[in-house]
């Protein structure tokens, strides 16, 4: 099965693959989303745990998925925390 996730059976292994492979990407993106790598670092962290959380709805039907997937979570709790810094 290589480096695709398989819905519903993600394990801690699993997660900590995620993160190795991903983590200094996603971290990146939401540095220049945010601004700020201090909050995007917090960005990256509630990404895997919502991934974790919801890996049996990945579908994963190709390996590019696992990172657009990722990626997605991460530019949307960006822009949700964007949004909630603009109505303060």
């Amino acid at each position: 099965m290589g480096n695709t996730l398989v819905p519903g059976k993600a394990s801690e292994a699993e997660l900590s693959r995620m993160m190795e492979t991903y983590g200094a990407m996603l971290t990146g993106t939401c540095t220049v989303l945010l601004g700020d790598r201090h909050l995007a670092q917090d960005i990256v962290q509630e990404t895997f745990i919502r991934a974790y959380k919801k890996m049996d709805s990945f579908r994963g039907e190709r390996p590019e998925s696992e990172k657009a997937w990722l990626t997605r979570i991460a530019v949307n709790l960006s822009a949700s925390k964007t949004e909630r810094s603009q109505l303060k």
